[in-house]
């Protein structure tokens, strides 16, 4: 049994051994798989052991390398994989570029937001006079600084979402890429197969996991409080309407 260092030390030999065309990403996600797994609970030994062993992986990667070849070596085989995927991109590669772009705009909205929460908190939505700016309904101090505190809270809860909806479309793209790979060319054997999901280590995961549910607690927390002031300010259970907010 080995250890992680130890069974990618005999791979990366093994590998420059054959004379595997692109050896570099085969040990970089062999590493992304036994990390993993590490993650979750297993031993090294035990994630090692879910492997080949490090020659049979090499041999493998080598013969696939061979047949590929073989393969493409028919030209009808080679247009028509070529073709097949010229017509895919036509659909994928919009709806990657409409992905990215909705994943910006939710960045945008959610630093939009953040901002907002800070004018309200440091008092600059609404000038001496009462007249709101940025479109915000003016309120008593007290009231825009628990709403700025609930407006941020859910700001930063957002930008956990627009961090893994990156990193998700950024796997998607790798997996998009390993497809080119593979058609296009006899190198596109990285071992072990790509996921669907991203690969998050567990010390960010954790990181992320506890942002988003602390900040999301604040936010309930400074919204209800907020609510209540309102209320009790204003004396009124709609206290929009007292401060005509809709007039």
């Amino acid at each position: 049994m080995l250890k992680k260092q130890e069974y990618l030390t005999a791979l990366s030999n093994s590998l420059k051994a054959k004379r595997v065309r692109d050896s570099v990403n085969i040990l970089k996600e062999c590493q992304e798989f036994l990390d993993s797994k590490i993650e979750y609970g297993y031993s090294e030994e035990e994630a090692t052991a879910m492997l080949w062993p490090p020659d049979d992986v090499a041999a493998s990667v080598k013969s696939d390398e061979s047949q590929r070849r073989r393969r493409s070596d028919s030209k009808t085989i080679r247009a028509v994989s070529k073709s097949g995927l010229i017509i895919a991109d036509l659909f994928i590669i919009p709806l990657c570029i409409a992905m990215f772009a909705l994943i910006l705009l939710y960045g945008v909205i959610t630093m939009g937001g953040f901002f907002t929460g800070v004018f309200l908190i440091a008092g600059l939505a609404t000038d001496d006079q009462g007249t709101a700016f940025m479109q915000i309904p003016s309120m008593p101090y007290i009231c825009a600084v628990f709403l700025g505190i609930a407006v941020v809270s859910l700001s930063v809860t957002s930008c956990i979402g627009v961090e893994y909806c990156r990193l998700q479309a950024t796997q998607i793209l790798r997996k998009l890429a390993r497809l080119h790979k593979y058609v296009l060319t006899t190198a596109g054997y990285e071992l072990p197969p790509l996921p669907f999901t991203p690969w998050i280590s567990s010390a960010k995961r954790r990181f992320m996991r506890t942002i988003a549910f602390v900040s999301f607690i604040l936010f309930a927390f400074a919204i209800i409080i907020c609510l209540v002031s309102m209320v009790f300010i204003s004396r009124s259970l709609t206290p929009w309407n007292v401060w005509n907010w809709f007039s």
